[in-house]
């Protein structure tokens, strides 16, 4: 489903680039559309995510869900290491909310995850 479609507090699935800065204190997004969202982000830090967010384009859900990280950082981000940036494909269910049209987009409670590294393994998180 494209965000275009969203109905706010409706659970909707997702599909875009999953990006997590800061292996240690988890910052997570998921860009849907947008270009070069790999070369802008594979190797950049946290300070400068809204800069590179506005190069890329598309529309940005910041993922507001402990659970999700929590798993997140238990099964995925062991094998990053100390990395800056992790960058890969992923489907996401879960509720979008905008406080006012103005504001970012955010994904909670999320249901349903599955995120694809370039090496083809395939994750899906059980949440």
């Amino acid at each position: 489903m494209s965000s275009e479609n969203i109905i706010p507090e409706k659970e909707v699935l997702l599909e875009g680039t999953f990006v997590g800065f800061d292996g240690r204190d988890l910052k997570p997004f998921l860009i849907e559309g947008g270009k070069d969202v790999e070369e802008i982000l594979l190797y950049s830090r946290d300070e400068h995510m809204d800069e590179h967010f506005r190069k890329i384009g598309g529309k940005v859900f910041k993922i507001l869900d402990e659970n999700f990280v929590t798993v997140l950082k238990s099964t995925m981000f062991p094998l990053c290491g100390n990395c800056y940036s992790y960058v890969n494909k992923a489907s996401l269910r879960g509720i979008v909310r905008q406080e006012h049209e103005e504001a970012e987009f955010t994904l909670e409670k999320i249901s349903m995850a599955r995120i694809v590294e370039d090496e083809g393994r395939v994750f899906d998180l059980e949440l």
